[in-house]
């Protein structure tokens, strides 16, 4: 029975996952005129620009991926555009449209599942648990980074995971729970978007 449930904690977060990239085609609309605004300006002025570039510096055999002449009169390349998150060679893989989707469902479906083990870590009962996933990985905040850039999304997606991590250390110090706490602060660190880490050390720390 527990592993019935956990298949359907895993397939309606993935459903829920799937449902936003799939049901939010203006998600990633350049411009919506008949409202007059921008909606997805970062992504294709900013990450898909920038996901070329990698594609192509890859190509030419990889050199241009440690530093960008074009950017700032010269910068890291791949230290600023999160170059190293392993999800990122989604987009190597499947190109830019199927990538991008895939990439953001992922990091919701990770989110989720990290909300999930969090409120169960908490004390809530499963079903209360997967309902606060479901807030945490289809709520306002959620969905709106993910609409902006997947290099914003991506480090929310592991606020869960770091506070799970804090919350087991608090109750028992372990080294296992040390390295699961590096290893999750790392992986928001690594889409270089480290504005929002600093708030999730603030908030965990």
């Amino acid at each position: 029975m527990a592993r019935l449930w956990h298949l359907a904690v895993v397939l309606t977060l993935a459903g829920g996952a799937a449902s936003f990239v799939t049901n939010r085609p203006e998600a990633w609309q350049v411009a919506d005129t008949s409202r007059d605004r921008l909606l997805a300006l970062d992504v294709y002025e900013h990450f898909v620009p920038n996901v070329v570039y990698a594609g192509r510096a890859l190509a030419a055999g990889g050199s241009a991926l440690v530093w960008d002449p074009l950017q700032h009169c010269g910068q890291p390349f791949a230290a600023f555009n999160g170059l190293w998150y392993p999800l990122h060679w989604l987009l190597v893989v499947f190109g830019i449209d199927v990538g991008l989707r895939l990439l953001v469902a992922s990091k919701l479906l990770i989110g989720g599942l990290f909300a999930y083990l969090l409120g169960r870590d908490l004390g809530a009962r499963p079903l209360a648990a997967l309902i606060g996933a479901l807030a945490f990985q289809l709520g306002n905040a959620a969905t709106h980074v993910a609409s902006w850039t997947p290099l914003v999304l991506e480090p929310f997606m592991w606020f869960p995971a770091v506070f799970l991590c804090v919350e087991r250390l608090l109750r028992a110090p372990s080294a296992r729970c040390v390295v699961a706490l590096g290893a999750a602060s790392c992986m928001a660190l690594l889409p270089a978007w480290p504005q929002l880490v600093v708030f999730l050390y603030q908030l965990a720390l």
